[in-house]
């Protein structure tokens, strides 16, 4: 574990790559954190799951990140960046552990600390699944994220409409479900193959028709 200095963050709900921030995101300046090295097991665990960081680990970042904000240093009291030498992440924590919000880095910041991690030793942190990230962001645009959002929003307005939704069934898999109201197996489905952004758009429409209809 090391210090690190001066980056630049886009802390969300999502780790939105550096090329898909936007003009409207608030784009902070991270005056100093704490650079964390962990085995490719560990990093994926942290990338694919919600997890809750035990006490140990609390302590072990607890007040050693600040942000500058309105010309004042202010104290980011739950704060670790985690790297497994190849990919790396910001994340901050709840007094609790849980994993709160994320943040990915420009290209010129990724490289730095990067090359910062190379002599760092594997940190072992402790921690706990709570359950399997619904999406993979690696995997997904943040436009596809949007779109597939507001599908899941629509359906869940017409879930009690059995026709509509065994309508919208037969689009999204062109067969007919076994199932009287296949709500549940719909809204998983289009969480695993998000990523035909046509198809979310398609359903996104075909939802906007049969509301209107």
């Amino acid at each position: 574990m090391t210090y690190v200095y001066d980056l630049l963050i886009n802390l969300n709900d999502y780790d939105y790559k550096f090329y898909e921030w936007r003009e409207s995101d608030i784009i902070e300046y991270l005056k100093k954190s704490v650079l964390i090295k962990v085995s490719d097991y560990i990093y994926k665990k942290i990338l694919t799951n919600n997890i809750i960081i035990g006490n140990k680990t609390l302590e072990m970042i607890k007040d050693k990140s600040c942000i500058l904000k309105n010309k004042r240093i202010e104290t980011i009291t739950y704060m670790g960046i985690f790297t497994n030498g190849k990919d790396v992440i910001g994340l901050t924590f709840s007094s609790d552990g849980k994993m709160f919000e994320k943040t990915r880095f420009t290209i010129q910041d990724e490289l730095e600390l990067l090359e910062i991690s190379k002599p760092l030793k594997y940190t072992k942190i402790d921690y706990k699944k709570i359950s399997n990230n619904k999406y993979n962001i690696s995997i997904i645009s943040r436009d596809d994220m949007e779109d597939m959002n507001k599908i899941i929003s629509e359906l869940k307005n017409i879930k009690d409409d059995k026709d509509k939704i065994n309508y919208l069934y037969y689009e999204w898999f062109n067969k007919k479900s076994k199932l009287s109201n296949p709500y549940e197996e719909l809204i998983d489905d289009i969480k695993k193959n998000y990523s035909n952004n046509k198809e979310f758009l398609k359903l996104l429409n075909l939802i906007n028709i049969k509301n209107s209809a």
